[in-house]
């Protein structure tokens, strides 16, 4: 019962999400709450994240415990700011959503740039293995011809080996060290620069102090100067510049939507580019079963032409 609760509870998010994000947008410009504007668009309540959302209401829970596991953790974060400070956050649903779309969808081609040719790779050391293994149950033939088939067996032996060493070492590179890895980690840095100055924009553009959002991003500076701090690690130092004279002219929301405007204009095609790069360096890898093979195959083919010869 408990692995069809989590899958009920996992195919539920994407559509509660949306649905508390239109709810709470229609509550900013109706009044009315938007507990009643979930229940209007779904009456039964069938929708496991809804029907937890509504019961939490009534017991006079807070946004950050009716939403939590619902929305990650930031954005949870950012609601707790809003209620310690009275501030109305309604809006910040739709924005925030729309900004973690195109993040999801940077980290999508990155993960799509990484994992779709490491399957090219274990199709290709499968149907290596098999064109493999036909050709070596012809040694026998071989031997009576007086081919000298040692480097065939020697591959067909350790084929598996080394395959299966390549596959864990490239797991765990791309696992454990993806954002260290040159190509890759020049894509992660576009996405983060990405959803930072976006967050940035939106906590203050909904009225959260700078103080509070420094504290939320744990910088060592506070206010003003921790976020041109904190965003001097992803924007050009020409973009630092501006941000810096924003903060000295108290503009600084101003100067954010610029930087997030122009991120969202480049991020996802610097990352389509990056992602090309990644697949063709994976490709390369992915031809590495061939590789073995073909090397088997074409030493135990010129010996059977030496065998031919020497018998003509």
């Amino acid at each position: 019962m408990q692995i069809i609760e989590q899958i009920k509870k996992f195919l539920d998010k994407k559509s509660a999400q949306e649905i508390v994000i239109n709810a709470e947008s229609l509550s900013s410009d109706t009044g009315l709450p938007p507990v009643d504007i979930i229940k209007m668009i779904d009456p039964e309540l069938k929708n496991y994240w809804l029907k937890r959302a509504v019961k939490l209401y009534k017991q006079g829970k807070p946004k950050t415990v009716m939403y939590k596991g619902l929305f990650d953790d930031m954005f949870i974060k950012i609601l707790k700011i809003g209620e310690d400070k009275k501030i109305e956050l309604s809006n910040i649903f739709s924005t925030y959503q729309h900004t973690r779309e195109k993040v999801n969808k940077g980290l999508g081609k990155i993960k799509g740039a990484i994992y779709e040719p490491m399957f090219s790779y274990i199709a290709v050391s499968l149907i290596g293995y098999v064109a493999l293994k036909q050709f070596v149950k012809n040694t026998v033939l071989f031997k009576q011809m007086h081919v000298d088939t040692s480097l065939l067996l020697t591959i067909y032996h350790i084929y598996w080996y080394v395959i299966l060493t390549v596959l864990v070492i490239l797991v765990v590179l791309l696992t454990k060290f993806q954002r260290k890895l040159p190509l890759i980690k020049k894509a992660y840095k576009e996405v983060d620069g990405y959803n930072y100055i976006s967050l940035i924009h939106i906590l203050l553009e909904n009225g959260i102090p700078s103080t509070d959002i420094t504290a939320l991003l744990k910088t060592k500076k506070q206010g003003a100067e921790g976020i041109v701090e904190f965003l001097s690690q992803y924007v050009k130092k020409y973009e630092a510049a501006v941000l810096k004279y924003g903060i000295e002219t108290h503009q600084y929301e101003k100067i954010t939507k610029t930087l997030m405007q122009r991120k969202e204009d480049t991020f996802l095609e610097i990352i389509e580019g990056v992602a090309a790069g990644v697949k063709q360096v994976m490709f390369i890898i992915s031809i590495i079963p061939l590789g073995f093979v073909l090397t088997g195959v074409f030493y135990t083919l010129f010996q059977i032409m030496n065998a031919i010869s020497s018998m003509a």
